[in-house]
Formats: structure tokens, sequence, C-alpha cells
């Protein structure tokens, strides 16, 4: 976000005195960065980023009283503020690199935790949106200071994949501060009050991205009923122009045109009606990821239509770009340059953002060959040269939001080659340990946890999901510590630029993402990289990443096909049960299996492509939510002897679960590790479908 929104200072002396701008004198062992807060430098991004009061230690977590007692000396205070920044910062460990690459990326981090921050002192008490005296539930703290726009992108997925505590924290505030303001998700939050700065509905995709990333632990079914109403319920400011451009009121503005003609008009209230399509509809996908984890099938089949809606805004007539689009169905004059409908970007530059459908994206630009002759062009100038920044409307700006996704999409495209070598350009081109060292404004933390992210080799998916995109790690050696316990361990021999090879958990993999069991579980990735482009790892077809779309149902391969399992609970509880295609048949309607080793297995009769598979658990059927399969691996065989692990789910709630990949198989079984939510007990399995 270019717009500025005042407060731009350094931060408290405190941290000034206790973070040097230079790594220690003593070396520290090669993987293990003792002080990581000694790499940080302060003074990159002075010239551009907001900071606010309590922005000295990790999420601005003050704690003002213990800080202050009487006696405690300015040294202490600058000690605890090192050590905490010690601790948060160290929960990425990097080895290897340069004092530059080092000194990039622990700032980075450092301006990626930031904010959100505490706002509730240290009795819990805030001030609400209502202008109401608050108090946070014990043991956990009000946030403020919500830059939407930008960090839902990927700073909300960087804070929980670290802390999903803190996530958590911060969606629990995102809807405490709907509930104070009159179920209104403004879209930035600036301490107690609303500015509605920026597009879209940037908390409808925040919060779902956070649960994804296992910040459970807020009230997820009241944030869905809540901006499921949000996001159906025209209101007065919805239909106000008040505010245009910048700060409109409406939380959906022309919500109506939405839900009726299905796109934002080019003369409605948003800031850009194509714009603001893109980012309903990526808001809306959020909605239909969080409902689907929810058990909530039928919001979850909705949203994820409304999901679609980008569409609508696709004009194959005029060279195939996103544009803005009149009421009444007809296109007005287009140049791809301009900013006629979008905020702070070009029609070119947003085509690209349509994160959860990248596939039905290509498909309508003609398919991969012309998406990937489009990205070239998109970053780089006529004359082979890099155009990552003012290089004019057609061309990237990798200095904004709207522009940082798309260096990923080559990996849905069949030439993550060519994302290797573009992320690393930019990670090295633009970013420096220098005042000027962060490509624009860093917008609370946004374009600094995007550079975390593709340093360390990863990026998320989309909105909404936890699926992660690879490239080749910048450094050769990177552990991340997860605040629940897990460890995603990261290795890169050499740090070159492409990756020849990647072996996940020990076993050869071609596919440049990683499911979203992956951040769930942790896991160690052992790339083998070089200096060489390799076009080949990554490029099938099936080692795609996944989309989501709405075309016609893919018929259920599972469907009154032979299975078996392990023992039934009753005769009439048998494997068959889960795959006649009903769940409404009772409480025997269903597998159900207390074996000591439980399992499920359906033959499809022949080796076919198989994109997903999809669960009905007890909760599905009627029984108790608290019945549903928890830990579980989904296998596929072609001779039904040698197995391949395609997804391995860790604490599903849901009660319908869903799982993309790409394989071909004949076999498809299902292995319970937990059966229920609890300990012990019997699986109980109403459907398995398979597609």
């Amino acid at each position: 976000m270019r717009t500025a929104t005042g407060g731009r200072a350094l931060v408290a002396a405190a941290l000034l005195a206790g973070v040097a701008a230079t790594p220690l004198a003593a070396a520290a062992p090669a993987f293990a960065v003792t002080n990581p807060a000694g790499y940080v430098n302060t003074l990159v991004g002075t010239n551009g980023g907001e900071t606010f009061p309590g922005a000295d230690t990790p999420y601005g977590m003050v704690q003002w009283s213990p800080e202050n007692t009487a006696g405690t000396s300015f040294d202490t205070v600058r000690q605890r503020a090192t050590d905490a920044w010690n601790t948060e910062l160290g929960r990425i460990d990097v080895g290897g690199g340069t004092t530059a690459q080092l000194q990039t990326f622990y700032t980075a981090l450092y301006h990626a935790l930031l904010h959100p921050n505490v706002f509730s002192d240290v009795n819990g008490q805030y001030m609400g949106m209502d202008q109401q005296v608050h108090t946070a539930a014990a043991g956990h703290a009000q946030y403020a200071n919500f830059s939407g726009w930008d960090v839902y992108r990927g700073q909300v997925q960087l804070v929980t994949l670290l802390r999903p505590d803190v996530g958590a924290d911060i969606a629990q505030s995102l809807l405490n501060q709907a509930n104070q303001n009159g179920g209104v998700w403004d879209r930035w939050t600036h301490n107690q009050g609303g500015t509605h700065v920026m597009t879209g509905d940037p908390a409808h995709a925040a919060v779902p991205s956070i649960y994804a990333f296992g910040g459970t632990g807020f009230d997820a079914a009241g944030a869905l009923s809540s901006m499921a109403h949000a996001a159906t319920t025209v209101t007065a400011a919805d239909l106000s122009r008040d505010g245009w451009n910048v700060m409109v009121v409406g939380e959906r503005p022309s919500l109506d045109k939405w839900l009726s003609i299905n796109y934002i008009p080019a003369n409605g209230n948003a800031w850009g009606g194509a714009g603001e399509t893109l980012e309903d509809a990526v808001a809306d996908f959020g909605v239909s990821q969080l409902a689907q984890r929810l058990g909530g099938t039928a919001t979850a089949q909705q949203f994820l239509a409304r999901a679609q809606y980008w569409k609508n805004v696709y004009n194959p007539g005029n060279g195939g770009y996103i544009q803005d689009r009149n009421e009444n169905g007809s296109w007005p004059s287009f140049n791809p340059a301009s900013s006629a409908g979008f905020a702070e970007g070009s029609a070119a530059q947003y085509t690209w953002m349509v994160p959860h459908n990248v596939r039905g994206l290509f498909d309508r630009m003609g398919g991969n060959a012309t998406a990937v002759s489009r990205l070239d062009a998109f970053f780089h100038n006529s004359d082979g040269s890099w155009a990552l920044t003012n290089a004019g409307g057609t061309k990237s700006e990798m200095d904004n939001e709207p522009s940082i996704w798309v260096p990923w999409l080559y990996n849905f495209a069949g030439r993550p080659d060519k994302a290797q070598q573009t992320i690393r350009q930019v990670l090295t081109a633009l970013w420096a340990p220098t005042p000027s060292g962060i490509p624009g404004q860093d917008d609370l933390g946004a374009m600094s946890a995007w550079y975390v992210w593709s340093a360390m080799g990863l990026h998320p998916l989309t909105p909404g999901r936890a699926e992660l995109l690879l490239s080749a790690p910048l450094f050769p050696q990177v552990t991340v510590n997860r605040g629940n316990g897990r460890t995603i361990s990261i290795t890169a021999p050499g740090a070159a630029t492409y990756v020849q090879s990647l072996t996940v958990n020990g076993a050869a993999s071609n596919r440049a993402w990683l499911p979203e069991s992956f951040v769930a579980n942790g896991g160690a990735l052992a790339f083998t990289v070089g200096t060489t482009a390799n076009p080949s790892w990554g490029s099938a077809a099936a080692d795609a990443p996944p989309s989501f779309d709405t075309s016609a149902p893919s018929p259920n391969l599972a469907l009154n096909r032979p299975a078996t399992g392990s023992a039934a609970c009753n005769a009439n509880e048998g494997p068959a049960k889960a795959v006649n295609g009903s769940v409404s048949g009772g409480a025997s309607d269903k597998f159900c299996s207390a074996a000591a080793t439980k399992s499920l297995q359906v033959d499809l009769g022949a080796a076919t492509a198989v994109k997903s598979v999809t669960l009905r658990h007890a909760g599905a059927g009627g029984e108790s939510p608290s019945w549903n399969t928890r830990d579980f691996d989904l296998q596929v065989s072609t001779d039904g002897t040698t197995w391949t692990t395609v997804a391995q789910v860790r604490g599903n709630t849901a009660s319908v679960s869903s799982h993309p990949f790409t394989a071909t198989a004949r076999y498809v079984r299902v292995n319970v590790l937990a059966a229920e939510q609890g300990s012990g007990g019997a699986t109980r399995i109403y459907e398995f479908e398979v597609y």
C-alpha cells in the first residue's frame, strides 16, 4: 500500500540501543545464529513504514508495569527487549549466507513481527471499536493496527506459522472489532477505530488463513457466521460512495451488484470495480475454506461459487486481461497499462491476481505456453533486461502488493525454474540492509514477510489455504521452529538459484509445492540446487499445484465400487456403507471400525487419474463431531501392493474434509491413526469419495 497513513518514526529508543546493526564479533556455530537480533538493522526502511507505541518488543507485546517497576534500569529494559527479540527471531534459524543476507533476512523478519501489536493493557483492558472498555480473555491479548489489504497475502500466515497462538489472538481480535463495530470488518483498523482504507474485504481472507496455518484457538464459528452475514447483507454503507476512493465507507462496496450481476461494475462504489471483484473473490474463497473446515458444506459451496466471479471481468476480447466492466455487461475502452478499475496497479498487474484458481486463469489465457510467454514479458523489457519496478504499467511492480504473488505463478505453468530465477533476482536486486533496502513501503510487515517466505524458498499458495509453493532457498540451511513444537527443516547446500531435485521427508518429489499437511506436521525438505536451470523438475502437469474451481462436478469414482476395511463395529456397518453415496440412512449408514488398526480401501477398477478425496465423518451423518476422524493418512496404489502416501492429515476437526492431490491409482485407502477427537474409540466414515 503506497498510501501514507502517518505515524512514521524510528522504533523506541530501548530497541535502538539494544539491537546492533552489525553481527556479533565472535563467530557463531555454522548453523546457529545465537543472536539474530544482532543482525537487525533498525535503519532499513526508515524512509517509509508505520510504527506504533509498543513496537519495541515482538508483536508489540508490552507489559508496561512489569517493565517499569521502580528501580528498573534502562539497561535492564534494553536487555529484556533484546532477549524477547532473540526468542522470536530465533524461531527461524538460518545457516550460511553472507553478512548482508543475514542482516536483510533478520531485519525483514523483525519488520514482519512488529504488527498487529498488543493493544490491551497488562490487566487485559482495552478500548474497543465501540469506544467502550473491554477485557481480553485471560491468557490472551487484544491486537490492533491491522493493515488488511497488505498483510492478508502472507504476513498473517508467517506470524501464525511461527506463533499459532498469536495468530489465533489476532483472529479473535479482528472478530472482537467486528462485533464492536456493528458487524463491520473494517479493512484497516487503527487502534480502536476503523479507517476504511484500501479495497476488498481482507479480514475475510486473513482469518481463514490464520486458521489454515494452525491458529485455531479462537471463535472460528462466530467469525464464520459474522463474515457470511457481512458478505450477504447489503448495508447503507455498502450503497454509499462516501470516502471514495481510498476510504470507501462500506465493507463490501456495491455488495448489491455482487449479489445480482456477480461483479462490481465500473460505476460502482468501490475504488475500482475490476480490482474490487478480484479482492472480493479472494475474500469469498477464504470464507468458503473456513466453512469447509468447520463442516459448513452449503456455505462452503456458496462462497466457492462466488470466488469464481473473477471470470466475469476477464475479457478474452482485449488480449485476455482482467478489465473494468460496465453494469450493462459492456466493456469500456481499455489500456492494459492503465489503472482504471484498480487500486495502486494496472490491468496488466492485477490480471494475475486469482491465487485460488490459477489453473482457471491460465486455461482462459490459452494454456501454459501462453501464460509463460506473458509472464516472461511481464518481468522483462523488450531487450531481455529485468523489469521489476518503475518499468511502466504493463510490467511488474515488485515494490507493491499486487505483483508480489506473480513470480510464483510459473510453478502452475510447468516452469518452476523461471520462478526460481525471478524470485532470486528480486531478492538480490531490490532488497538490501540499507535505509532504502525495502522496495516501496513495508506496509506493516507485508513486504518483509514476502522476503522472509521467499528467502526460505516457500510461499503460501493462496489465502484461505496452507499449501506452500516452493523455490530455491537463499540459504544453505533453514530451520523453522513453530510455536506448537513442530519443526520444518530446509537444506540446500550451496544455495544456488535453481532446483535440481528435492526430497520431502526423505522421499523424492517433483512437485513444486507442499500439501497443507506439511505445515501442520512439519518435516524436512532437502534441495539439490545448481547454477543451471533444470526445466524438467516440477514441469509435469501432474506435479502442478492445486487450483480450486466449481466446474461441473467430477463423478465420484468410488461410488458403489468394491470396498474393504478393518473389522466392522457391526455387521451392518461394513466398508460398503462408505461408498453407497448416502449419509442420510441413519446412524448405521457408515463404515465403523474399532479394530486396533483401522483402515478403509476402495478398488476403482482400473488405474485412473485421481485429484482428490473427500471424507464425510461422523458429524456429516448427524452424529457428534467429537467422533470426527482426527488423524489419518491417505494412500494410493496401482497394484494394491506398493502404496504412496499422498496426504497426512493431523488434527482434523471438520465433519467433511477434502484433500487435493494428483496421482494415478486403482486403489485408494485411508489409514486411521486417531479415530476420534479424543483418544481411542471407533472410526466412523459415512462416505469415502474419490474424484
